[in-house]
Order: C-alpha cells, then structure tokens, then sequence
C-alpha cells in the first residue's frame, strides 16, 4: 500500500495547478479533471520518485467554473475540489 495520500496537496496559481506528492517509492499515478456533470475533461498519468514531486496542470483552456481532480496511485484514490475563475 502506498503511503502517498497523506501528503498531497493542491495549489492553485496563476499558471494553472500545482499538485504535490509526497511519495515513499517509485510509482505510478493517474489523475482526472472532471467537472461537476462528472464529465472527464482531462487525463494523465506520471511516475512518481520517493520525495516530494511537483505536478504542474494547466487549466487556462478550461472555463470558469468548478472541478474535482481525482488521483489515483496504488490502492489509493483522493478527490480534491478547486474553482477556475
């Protein structure tokens, strides 16, 4: 079981999103933007090295509104909420 979860965190910025992982082994995740009718906007998936990793998103395409992103990584899966405006 990974130890991941407990250690991300999402940051909006002026750029897009900073999403930051926590990782105690090499791994792979997979993480979703989905709106709020439950329609996938984007996916993508990146490998992970033991530390803390910087994923940067870019959201400027996307329209105002609110999002979930959903990732996923062995065994676990964390939902987050932002808002683009």
């Amino acid at each position: 079981r990974s130890t991941l979860f407990p250690y991300t965190t999402l940051f909006r910025s002026r750029t897009g999103l900073n999403l930051w992982i926590q990782s105690s082994q090499r791994e792979n995740i997979k993480w979703q933007i989905i709106d709020l009718s439950g329609r996938t906007l984007n996916t993508q998936t990146r490998s992970l090295t033991p530390g803390i990793n910087k994923i940067t998103i870019d959201v400027s395409r996307m329209p105002k509104g609110v999002y979930f992103i959903n990732v996923q990584g062995k065994g676990d899966n964390k939902w987050m909420k932002f808002g683009k405006q």
